[in-house]
């Protein structure tokens, strides 16, 4: 997670200055350049061929083993995590974060430190997706390079925009959404990506803000009506 901290800071700190499309444009060709890297530098990652027998996760001697008690850790760490973006979320610093979103002058004009705060969301950003994926090979026993390829970075980028972007709980839900879709049309064989696609675009349609706006928006007519 330091490395991946360290590297996101010196990366960040030039590339963090574009803004709108240029900004994901980069971010987009960052993951692209990380994976062709982790390809060619079989030295260290065996290229295509990956790493195997990644040991269970385990603290002081002690292993989890069974479904059970990877399960259960697994939905430990990720409350830990969603408490994290929780409480900074509602802090000075996830403030300053709302703002830039909605208008980086208008951020500028009320004296935050637009590039500074970028950065260290990007940062952030970086140490929570080293988490994940150190998790996710101590978990699965593998690693590869082909498991965090272009596609996982559009499953990624869908999973967001479908729960909704800037929430907390939206990432967890499109997770879920995005994961559950392959498995209900499974069934329908040689359309199952077509139809796939048509309901994300039909989701994406009728709740552009994602799934957590369209929520809010449900709840709040019933929340006045009973005050």
């Amino acid at each position: 997670m330091l490395i991946a901290a360290a590297v996101a800071a010196v990366v960040g700190y030039p590339t963090l200055r574009l803004r709108g499309h240029y900004l994901a444009m980069a971010t987009l060709a960052l993951g692209l350049i990380s994976y062709e890297m982790s390809v060619q530098w079989e030295a260290l990652t065996q290229g295509y061929m990956g790493l195997g027998g990644v040991p269970p996760l385990g603290v002081a001697g002690f292993s989890l083993h069974g479904d059970r008690q990877q399960l259960g850790a697994l939905l430990v760490l990720r409350l830990f995590g969603l408490w994290l973006s929780q409480r900074m979320r509602q802090s000075r610093f996830g403030r300053a974060l709302s703002a830039i979103a909605g208008s980086e002058d208008a951020a500028r004009a009320l004296g935050i430190a637009v590039p500074r705060y970028k950065l260290a969301a990007f940062v952030i950003a970086a140490l929570y997706a080293s988490a994940s994926g150190s998790l996710y090979a101590h978990f699965v026993g593998f690693i590869s390079p082909e498991v965090f390829g272009p596609q996982v970075i559009l499953w990624t980028l869908t999973m967001i925009y479908l729960g909704g972007v800037g929430t907390v709980w939206g990432p967890v839900i499109g997770a879920f959404i995005v994961s559950l879709l392959p498995e209900a049309f499974r069934g329908f064989k040689e359309l199952q990506d077509l139809i796939y696609c048509v309901a994300l675009i039909v989701i994406l349609i009728f709740a552009p803000n994602g799934l957590m706006a369209a929520i809010a928006a449900l709840l709040r007519p019933r929340a006045r009506v009973q005050g």
